[in-house]
C-alpha cells in the first residue's frame, strides 16, 4: 500500500488513455481489465527501487472516496493475473549478491552463481533484466544494509560500516551521502526520531 499520484505519470495516461483519468479524476468508479504493467519503465523513473518480475498484466479498479459530498482521492484496487518473471540466471545472480554483501565484489563469483555467460555478456544481461550493473546492484545491497544497521543505536557510525565490511571514510561514506541526501549521522537522527 501507497500514496502515488497516477496525474503525473505519463506512461499510465498513454497506456489508459484520457477517457479514464477524466472519469476516475471526476470520482467515477472505473474498472480497467488487463493493464499492462511495465515493470522496467517503472525502475527507471523510480517508482520502485528494483523489478520485483518483468512484467505483468493484471485488473484495475478505481474506487472513489467521497466526504461530506466532496471527492478526496481514490484508491486502487487490482489483481495481479499474470506474471512473466525475469531471467533465471539473473535472479541467481541477485540472490547470490543479498547472500554475499559483506564480502568485496566479485563479477567472477557473481557470474559463476548465475550459472551462464561470460562476465561481458552476463554484465550486459543482468543490466538489461534489473535496470543496474551487477556492480551498482551490489553497492544498492549494501547500501540498504548500512541504512539498516545504523538504526541499531549500540553502533557507533564506524562500527556500523565495518559490521558492513567497508569504512566509514571510503567511498560507500560518498555514495551514501548521494543516494540518502544526508550524512549516516543525519540519516540515524531522522530515522531514530520519527
Amino acid at each position: 500500500m501507497g500514496k502515488y499520484n497516477y496525474n503525473n505519470d505519463p506512461v499510465c495516461l498513454e497506456i489508459m488513455g484520457q477517457g479514464i483519468y477524466d472519469r476516475v479524476s471526476r470520482g467515477e468508479a472505473v474498472a480497467f481489465p488487463d493493464f499492462s504493467a511495465l515493470v522496467w519503465d517503472m525502475v527507471k523513473r523510480g517508482v520502485v527501487d528494483e523489478k520485483p518480475f518483468e512484467a505483468a498484466t493484471m485488473d484495475l479498479f478505481f474506487h472513489p472516496v467521497w466526504e461530506g459530498g466532496a471527492f478526496v482521492c481514490t484508491i486502487l484496487f487490482y489483481t495481479v493475473k499474470n506474471v512473466f518473471e525475469g531471467r533465471a540466471d539473473v535472479t541467481r545472480a541477485k540472490a547470490y549478491i543479498r547472500e554475499n554483501w559483506r564480502a568485496k565484489f566479485d563479477l567472477e563469483a557473481v557470474t559463476a552463481a548465475s550459472g551462464s555467460l561470460s562476465s561481458r555478456q552476463f554484465r550486459r544481461v543482468f543490466e538489461a533484466d534489473t535496470g543496474l550493473t551487477p556492480h551498482a546492484y551490489y553497492q544498492k545491497v549494501k547500501l540498504e544494509k548500512i541504512q539498516e544497521k545504523l538504526l541499531d543505536s549500540s553502533l557507533t557510525i564506524a562500527e556500523t560500516f565495518t559490521t558492513c565490511g567497508t569504512n566509514c571514510h571510503g567511498s560507500y561514506l560518498q555514495l551514501f551521502k548521494e543516494k540518502t541526501g544526508m550524512t549516516p549521522t543525519e540519516y540515524r537522527r531522522v530515522k531514530l526520531n520519527k
